[in-house]
């Protein structure tokens, strides 16, 4: 079975297909309905065969569109609101309006979104008027958006929204200001009327509201001033020498008082103060070369830097002679320890006789021995005595010693090449510079021999 629609009426607001089961014609919506604005619907419907179109019927369906509950409709897609930033607070911006659809005497509740963010309007509930609650600055926002809500009053269940545009349109409230202000210089051959700097003002307020700016001096000083400016009316001015020639020693630095005026309504001004520094701008009288030179050779005169430079350069010579010095006792030190190594090392070598010991004391080179108290002697276990310490028990008596003491003493004296005979005393006497004791023989002999019998 085939379906479809005459094209009479209001065969555009729908549409038929065959059900591939039921073989049903199922009508659908093909544009949106209104109840508000057409509750019937009539339509002519044929059915043929799918084999013989020759085969067919007609039949006429009339449609009714029942009513359902909508949320608000606004008047507008979009607004656009203007107020100007000198408004006070609670100053009426303009107003939104939205209808129930349905057609019944509904309230109606507005709102804005995002109330947690910081901003300058509300809105009435229930009739739609936006108003102030901050002041505002057009040079902080021009445009502020925001969204509006409507609600039935007595169901939430349907919003609707709209987007409100605000602009801020612009006052005369800021009064113009210096721009893009370099350091000023002026020579000290400048002859008068001629040009020193040219000086621009700019407002943050719109052109058509504040523009051409004048510029002009206070009366006191336009009479007695070292500078003159001329207004180029172009919102520019030209500052000009007064006078001919400055002087860098005497008055190193000239303050020039501007005043700038708005054109708005009303009219807004303010002052500046301007610095102009004098300088010697060379040979070729350029001040191009000005802004090269130190903050503080516009407070000094010619005497003065050279007394500073004289002043580093003498820190400088000092400086410089008495790290020389500092070398030079360095590397004294470095060869006189070297002369004391070489005689201590020549002195080793050579040992010696009596002719060497004239010349060197070697008992600067000595370790004093650290005397201590004499220990009590000790009681030996014969019962674990070693084969070393029973050999030193068994050494020559005591004139067999003092026999070969005195061999040694001839031989020292008649040979310059043998050692000196205060060496010898080693041998004789323990040494007693440890704090541990000695495990050596000698104060353990069993001979009655004092140490005084060991010195010759």
């Amino acid at each position: 079975m085939i379906y479809s629609i005459d094209e009479r009426g209001d065969y555009s607001m729908f549409n038929i297909t065959t059900d591939a089961l039921t073989q049903e014609g199922i009508i659908t919506l093909n544009k949106l309905v209104d109840f508000e604005s057409r509750r019937r619907y009539n339509i002519r419907v044929r059915a043929e065969n799918k084999y013989n179109t020759a085969l067919f019927d007609t039949a006429t369906v009339r449609i009714s569109v029942s009513n359902v509950d909508e949320p608000p409709v606004f008047l507008e897609k979009e607004y656009f609101m203007e107020i100007p930033e000198s408004a006070t607070v609670g100053s009426y911006v303009g107003s939104v309006t939205a209808k129930d659809p349905d057609g019944t005497d509904i309230m109606i509740r507005y709102g804005i979104l995002h109330k947690k963010y910081s901003r300058p309007f509300e809105i009435h509930p229930n009739n739609g008027s936006i108003f102030t609650i901050k002041s505002l600055d057009r040079e902080a926002d021009i445009w502020h958006n925001i969204t509006v809500s409507a609600t039935e009053a007595k169901t939430a269940a349907y919003v609707s929204y709209v987007h409100v545009y605000i602009r801020v349109m612009d006052v005369n409230d800021n009064s113009p200001q210096l721009q893009n202000l370099p350091d000023i210089y002026v020579c000290e051959k400048s002859r008068i009327g001629q040009h020193v700097h040219t000086i621009t003002a700019k407002d943050k307020d719109e052109p058509k509201l504040s523009h051409p700016f004048s510029f002009s001096q206070p009366p006191e000083e336009s009479t007695s001033a070292n500078f003159t400016i001329t207004d180029n009316e172009d919102n520019t001015a030209t500052i000009l020498t007064a006078q001919d020639g400055y002087s860098s020693q005497d008055n190193p630095l000239f303050y020039l008082t501007v005043i700038i005026n708005d054109n708005g309504t009303p009219s807004l001004s303010s002052t500046s103060t301007l610095t102009i520094k004098v300088c010697d701008c060379g040979i070729d009288n350029n001040t191009e070369s000005c802004g090269k030179r130190g903050f503080l050779f516009y407070f000094l005169n010619s005497g003065a830097v050279i007394a500073i430079s004289v002043f580093i350069l003498l820190i400088l010579v000092l400086a410089l002679l008495v790290h020389i010095r500092c070398r030079k006792n360095q590397n004294s030190l470095n060869e006189k320890g070297e002369d004391l190594k070489e005689n201590i090392v020549k002195y080793d070598d050579e040992g010696g006789g009596e002719e060497d010991t004239e010349a060197f004391d070697i008992t600067g080179l000595r370790h004093h021995t650290v005397m201590r108290e004499r220990k009590p002697k000790r009681t030996l276990r014969t019962d674990i005595q070693s084969m070393y310490r029973l050999s030193l028990g068994l050494g020559p008596d005591v004139a067999i010693f003092k026999e070969f003491l005195s061999e040694k003493l001839e031989e020292a004296n008649a040979d310059t090449n043998v050692l000196p005979l205060d060496y010898l005393h080693c041998y004789a006497l323990e040494g007693t510079g440890s704090p541990t004791g000695s495990l050596s023989s000698l104060s353990i002999t069993e001979t009655n021999v004092s140490e005084a019998d060991l010195y010759y």
